[in-house]
């Protein structure tokens, strides 16, 4: 039988890819899977996404290669998946890959049973053998030999390997107290691995570990220890002068491939983008240091620049990932010669002040630093740059940032990397906390806004779905039901958007996925909430997802989302339901913390103090929701501030009903003076009247808890 390419028909950007292969590449749809069935043949897994560097490795090596298309279409059939159109499959094949091979990544590629299930596989495959690893075309005969010979084994193998993948997907935790010792051994845990030399965590390749350094902040506060404050401090200040940081365009790019966090792998992800921003963010509140909020603020730019879906696709949401490679090479859109530097800046390769300023300033040589090109990054500190040059501090900032404007400009006529334009809503709902809450730190309206226009045209797609919400969407069609980690995410930025602007809107839109939540994902046995939904396709197993990788676990983004909801509207199951999925974790996190810092987070939450502070402005202040307030002193300051243990409301009549009754009713009367009632779990204690007065409590909150 004579099989064809069917990828033509996807949406996917990543599959589109692979749609001119002349691999018989097939989608994971119910057709393939009796495909293989009935051809009886094993299946050749490809996991991978857009803007994956050794996957367009591999495609070119491999999936381009006449003759090992040939033995792929003469033995398997080959199987095509985004991961991030699919994580359900992801995880539960990474799991079958790292039980086998004890490391993971991406190209992932699994032989399958023609019945789903695993027996061999790994990551990327050279198309011969190089690297310590053995030929793409070897390993093709050497599964279909064992296929056609040793049926027996392999199917035993698979069978085993399942069992592993079962037991790895289903596994329970031996509980822990959900006590502040918990807290406080992640808080060790964050000081004795921390590379205090270079910033962040572990060795090459480094990741930005954005949770860990968000956990560091909370820890340092509750525990007032300066050690844990100095983990996220060095963290943040190392990778915002890394080659991991775009210095002319704002941004992150996904890891480092070094410990200095000099040599990035260009993609850059939505999620890691979120998920620093709001570190960030919080570095500014806790720190005050303005290389920490230019950082902040550059990231912001940067999504609303580069990263809004098309308007003419969805009125709002944020696209997946921008791509490493550009005109067929890594990085090429982001690295200099000093040539070029010197043109664009000074209009002559001999160069001038202003270059030479630059050149210093970003470690720009003749040599380069990477492939015989630069990657801008920050060697050197403002003071120093200062003293080398005979300027202040100011006036070095101001010369760099007019620079920095003439090399973006210039960069922006290259041809830039592709840009894979599907929105998948986990990661939108962290870039809409993330803008959110960025939106009235820094004062920025815009940022604001299109989080309420992302999370809006969520909310409209989920309406009018027959899939109810998606879990991603592509040109304007929700391609799957969503995942444990899009309602969890989007969940905590409805209430993320309430606490900036209180508009009673976002609680209300919030209960009823509550309410589908607990009905396809609770595990009633054991506590806590599956990966996939109860009316999803069955795979070899039903995941119960409660350990963080790049982006936060779904059960962590649950158990955040439904504590501050459920603080916020007296909502008692909720509260019940965010108990039981700390309670499920709390094993995981005793051993693991660096794998549960988002659960770690949500546990510094709920054991507290934790407190709702409801703001009644004085009578005649403006109470619509959105950034107008900024001229309001308690509101200004309360953005100022770090208040992790805080939950901030500016009350108003439209909240009777949404908010718990203790919270709002019988405190409406107009009065000459503001109020500020703090309350813990609806209790409230007497009013603080008085702009000073509130004002003062509030910095008392940002102290210590009390």
């Amino acid at each position: 039988m004579t099989l064809v390419n069917r990828l033509s028909a996807e949406t996917s950007l990543y599959l589109k890819q692979h749609a001119n292969n002349p691999v018989a590449w097939q989608p994971w749809d119910e057709t393939s899977l009796q495909l293989a069935r009935e051809l009886d043949r094993p299946i050749f897994l490809s996991i991978g996404y857009s803007a994956c560097h050794w996957c367009h490795v591999m495609e070119h090596e491999s999936f381009e290669n006449p003759r090992i298309a040939e033995l792929l279409n003469q033995w398997f059939v080959s199987i095509k998946v985004d991961r991030e159109e699919r994580p359900d499959l992801d995880q539960i094949y990474m799991a079958a890959v790292v039980a086998m091979t004890d490391q993971g990544g991406w190209p992932m590629s699994v032989f399958l049973t023609p019945q789903g299930e695993p027996f061999y596989g790994g990551t990327y495959f050279p198309p011969t053998s190089r690297y310590g690893r053995p030929g793409f075309a070897e390993v093709l005969a050497a599964i279909h030999d064992a296929w056609e010979t040793r049926r027996e084994v392999v199917t035993e193998q698979a069978a085993q390997l399942t069992d592993t993948v079962r037991t790895h997907c289903t596994q329970s935790y031996e509980k822990s107290a959900l006590g502040e010792n918990l807290l406080d051994h992640a808080g060790r845990t964050l000081v004795r691995v921390c590379d205090r030399v270079h910033g962040g965590f572990g060795q090459a390749p480094k990741f930005p570990h954005a949770m860990d350094l968000r956990l560091a902040l909370r820890l340092a506060h509750r525990f007032d220890t300066t050690e844990t404050a100095e983990v996220a401090q060095i963290g943040l200040e190392a990778m915002a002068r890394g080659g991991i940081h775009d210095h002319l365009g704002g941004g992150f790019a996904r890891y480092a491939t070094d410990e200095r966090w000099l040599v990035p792998h260009f993609e850059k992800m939505l999620y890691d983008n979120a998920l620093l921003l709001s570190a960030y963010v919080d570095g500014w509140q806790y720190f005050k240091t303005d290389f920490v909020r230019r950082t902040a603020q550059s990231i912001v730019d940067y999504v609303l620049r580069e990263m809004q879906v098309p308007s003419h696709v969805l009125p709002g949401g944020f696209c997946a990932a921008q791509d490493a490679d550009s005109e067929g090479e890594e990085g090429r859109y982001f690295v200099w010669s000093l040539s070029e530097i010197r043109q664009v800046l000074a209009g002559d390769p001999a160069g001038n002040t202003d270059s030479a300023l630059f050149e210093r300033a970003y470690g720009v040589t003749a040599e380069g630093n990477w492939e015989g090109r630069t990657i801008l990054h920050l060697p050197m500190t403002l003071a120093a740059l200062g003293r080398e040059f005979g300027l202040s501090e100011s006036a070095i900032d101001g010369k760099l940032a007019t620079l920095r404007a003439k090399l973006f400009e210039h960069r922006s006529r290259r041809v830039a990397p592709a840009r894979d334009e599907k929105l998948i809503v986990a990661w939108n709902g962290l870039m809409i906390s993330a803008l959110a809450r960025a939106g009235a730190v820094l004062g920025d309206a815009r940022a604001l806004e299109a989080a309420q226009r992302a999370a809006r045209a969520i909310l409209d797609q989920a309406g009018r779905s027959s899939l109810g919400l998606p879990h991603s969407i592509q040109e304007g069609v929700p391609r799957q039901g969503a995942y444990l980690d899009d309602y969890g995410c989007f969940l905590e930025a409805l209430v993320d958007l309430f606490l900036v602007d209180a508009d009673p809107f976002w609680l209300t839109s919030a209960a009823p996925l509550i309410g589908k939540l607990f009905q396809e994902f609770h595990d009633e046995d054991q506590g806590g909430f599956y990966y996939v939904g109860r009316s999803a396709q069955p795979l070899i197993s039903r995941s119960r997802d409660f350990q963080d990788n790049v982006t936060p676990s779904g059960n962590s983004t649950v158990a955040n989302a439904l504590l501050k909801y459920s603080r916020l509207t007296g909502d008692a199951l909720a509260e019940e339901r965010t108990y039981q999925t700390l309670a499920a974790a709390s094993g995981l996190m005793s051993r693991s913390p660096m794998a549960t810092a988002h659960s770690l987070a949500a546990l510094d939450l709920w054991l507290g103090p934790t407190y709702e502070c409801v703001y009644f402005p004085a009578a005649g202040t403006d109470t619509t929701s959105g950034l107008e307030g900024e001229s309001d002193a308690v509101i200004q300051a309360m953005r100022d501030l770090y208040l992790p243990h805080v939950l901030f409301v500016k009350g108003h009549a439209g909240l009777v009903g949404t908010l718990a009754g203790g919270l709002v009713e019988g405190r409406l009367n107009p009065a000459t003076e503001p109020s500020l009632y703090v309350c813990e779990k609806g209790t409230c204690q007497l009013p603080i009247v008085g702009e000073t007065a509130i004002i003062s409590r509030l910095k008392e909150l940002a102290r210590t808890l009390d």
